[in-house]
């Protein structure tokens, strides 16, 4: 391949913009991830040792046993969606698929049967860490391969993952912040 058709080939493609809003719309999709990031990564260690009173080694095993589970569901969750064939694309069906399963498990992972035994709450963590993990995954991967897809220009598609992790990031560090401040309104009542 010569020099010019090289340059081309690496040249933004400006017959097909994508639009300020779509890309933030796009963006607006790491919202949910970033949330429920949060709250697995700060909220969970505390609730878990601090409210359930699982030990830190137990309750560490129990993420790491989700995390490894997460490495494995996400290329076939990936394959899946690849397959996927219907008339809102293959994207949006798995993505839209997951959100009532994602509330439900990030609702039990935080809402355990009163009385488990150390073993139980071991249990009942890594159960619905990994499903909560599996259901975000569905959402995640999806999403990813949707913003792949959404144009062939390779800077157009750094900028749309960077409207993504701006806002994921922006809005994900107001959202704990929310959490604290909130937290801390609350202990003075």
């Amino acid at each position: 391949m010569n020099d010019a058709i090289k340059d081309q080939a690496f040249q933004s493609d400006s017959t097909r913009r994508l639009s300020v809003p779509v890309m933030a719309a796009f963006g607006s999709g790491e919202l949910g991830p970033a949330v429920v990031t949060i709250g697995l990564y700060s909220l969970l260690l505390f609730y878990y040792q601090q409210i359930v009173g699982l030990s830190g080694t137990l309750t560490g095993l129990a993420l790491g046993i989700a995390l490894f589970c997460d490495a494995v569901t996400d290329p076939l969750v990936g394959s899946l969606s690849d397959r996927v064939r219907s008339k809102y694309g293959r994207r949006h069906p798995v993505m839209a698929a997951s959100a009532i399963p994602i509330a439900i498990t990030l609702f039990a992972l935080f809402n355990p049967p009163d009385g488990l035994s150390a073993v139980g709450s071991f249990a009942w963590l890594t159960v619905f860490a990994i499903l909560v993990r599996t259901a975000l995954t569905f959402f995640v991967i999806p999403h990813l391969a949707l913003g792949a897809e959404m144009t062939p220009d390779y800077l157009q598609r750094s900028t749309l993952y960077s409207f993504g992790s701006l806002i994921g990031g922006v809005g994900g560090a107001l959202i704990g912040f929310a959490v604290y401040v909130l937290g801390v309104l609350s202990d003075h009542r």
